[in-house]
């Protein structure tokens, strides 16, 4: 049981793309060209990812170096939207538009459906001991 719990992220990516899948209605053909570009894309933007991690992980010492890390990360945000806007001119150049368009509308409602999942399992599991331990 406790391993229903664990997070996979390799059970996440392959939920994630079935639900893809599913809600732009894509075929199997379309399938496979869009997530070669959506994976070299994520590959790429996760390095923004990193660099943007470890420039929040420790706060600078001086008032110099704090705003050096501010626009160090918003350069970084740019960076990583003209990435996107990329990649969209490419699933773009091998899907519909309107595919497009259901594909990236469904990883976004895909992502806050797995947060509310886990936020809800999160207060169920708080709840729950709060509620035996005041006999409700």
């Amino acid at each position: 049981m406790a391993q229903n719990r664990q997070f996979s992220p390799q059970q996440f990516e392959r939920d994630k793309e079935r639900f893809i899948i599913r809600e732009a209605k894509l075929s199997p053909d379309e399938a496979k060209k869009f997530f070669q570009l959506y994976k070299e894309c994520q590959e790429k933007m996760r390095t923004y990812f990193d660099r943007n991690k470890k420039l929040s992980e420790n706060k600078p010492s001086s008032e110099k170096e704090i705003v050096k890390n501010i626009q160090e990360r918003d350069r970084l945000e740019i960076e990583m939207k003209k990435l996107q806007q990329q990649y969209h001119n490419k699933y773009l150049k091998v899907l519909p538009a309107s595919k497009v368009y259901d594909a990236l509308n469904a990883e976004d409602k895909f992502h806050r459906h797995m947060f509310r999942n886990s936020a809800k399992k999160a207060n169920r599991g708080g709840r729950d001991k709060k509620s035996t331990s005041q006999g409700r």
